[in-house]
């Protein structure tokens, strides 16, 4: 092996692409600076820093470039983000364009020309695979029957059973008429509700709190989410089980601590019900349906209830072995308040699934 890194010194992560149609071309797309592209036009024994698309490359995940097997200047590179799809160079890497008019899915991990064939391009992603016969300008999803997708968390509606919302790991919130599934909201797809009086009434949530709510069945979607602080990963929020208006969130203040917050009007407006329970996100968020005054609330290391309705809270943990394991998930008993159960999550043998009945 022979070095070649001349004028590129150290840039993380790199793809690299070379063109049959010359093989003395060579693109090297790094991670560093949001990606940086060099091209070499002698074999690599000196490199020219080219101009890239729009920042939205996480070079860390997904960091795509291939070039054409007819045309040595015609260059495909991808990212991640809404802005940095599939972009095209036709010149070499001097300047690019945006030629998608068409869904592609981001967060690109692999796209690849059709040998011998300077119009057909393969792409792999977050969202399956896709291709495109004019040269990126349009894309065909092929992922029908591919069953890839991660959800994180659904909910079903009370007053039609059949209508089911779905938050899925880097393919947003899809809404499931019986067997047939429509995407309705973007980003990371993570909690989703139905009010139980209302299936056109649903809410969604995005990674770190996003909150959205429907009023017309999934059709638009306003944004609801606390403006001050954020939430979890994974944001916990419930529906009052006496009041279809009102929305219980675990999320965290502007200083970072743990804190409940609570909607009257379907999270139009939000206000405090708990003091900095904790100087960590809350993650775990549970309401009795038969006293809505007992809420649950708490993070991976701690757990806290109220009895009356948010005003004063206890640290209820002790008991739980969470310095061997975290609390993922809690239930709890629908006719008996004090019934809980609890999921914890890790590698300590035993301790998975608490019950408490005080």
């Amino acid at each position: 092996w022979a070095s070649l890194n001349n004028n590129i010194g150290t840039r993380g992560r790199m793809s690299l692409a070379v063109s049959p149609a010359n093989a003395q071309v060579i693109y090297a797309l790094c991670q560093t600076g949001g990606g940086t592209l060099f091209s070499s036009t002698n074999g690599g024994t000196t490199w020219n820093n080219m101009s890239v698309p729009a920042a939205g490359f996480y070079g860390f995940y997904d960091l795509v470039l291939t070039c054409s097997p007819v045309d040595a200047n015609m260059v495909y590179v991808g990212g991640g983000g809404s802005n940095n799809d599939i972009q095209k160079s036709t010149d070499g890497g001097a300047t690019w364009t945006a030629p998608i008019n068409n869904y592609i899915h981001v967060d690109n991990h692999d796209i690849e020309p059709a040998p011998n064939s300077g119009t057909t391009v393969y792409c792999t992603n977050d969202g399956g695979v896709f291709r495109s016969y004019d040269g990126g300008v349009t894309w065909t999803d092929l992922s029908n029957g591919l069953a890839i997708a991660q959800f994180y968390r659904l909910g079903c509606s009370v007053t039609n059973p059949s209508v089911v919302y779905c938050g899925q790991q880097d393919n947003g919130c899809t809404k499931s008429v019986g067997n047939d599934f429509y995407s309705v909201i973007g980003s990371d797809g993570m909690e989703c509700l139905v009010d139980y009086t209302d299936e056109n009434t649903a809410y969604t949530c995005s990674q770190y709190g996003g909150l959205n709510r429907t009023d017309n069945g999934g059709l638009s979607f306003t944004y609801v989410a606390p403006n001050n602080g954020s939430g979890d990963w994974v944001t916990p929020y419930v529906i009052d089980p006496i009041d279809h208006n009102t929305l219980y969130l675990g999320y965290t203040d502007s200083m970072g601590m743990g804190v409940v917050e609570k909607s009257n009007d379907q999270g139009n407006n939000w206000n405090y019900i708990s003091n900095n329970l904790d100087s960590s996100v809350i993650n775990v968020l549970a309401i009795s349906r038969s006293n809505h005054n007992y809420i649950y609330a708490g993070n991976m290391a701690h757990l806290y209830k109220t009895t009356d309705g948010g005003t004063t809270w206890n640290l209820i943990s002790s008991g739980l072995p969470l310095s061997q394991a975290g609390v993922l998930y809690m239930a709890v008993n629908d006719t008996n308040p004090n019934s809980i159960w609890v999921a914890l999550g890790g590698y300590s043998a035993g301790n998975k699934v608490y019950q408490s009945f005080d």
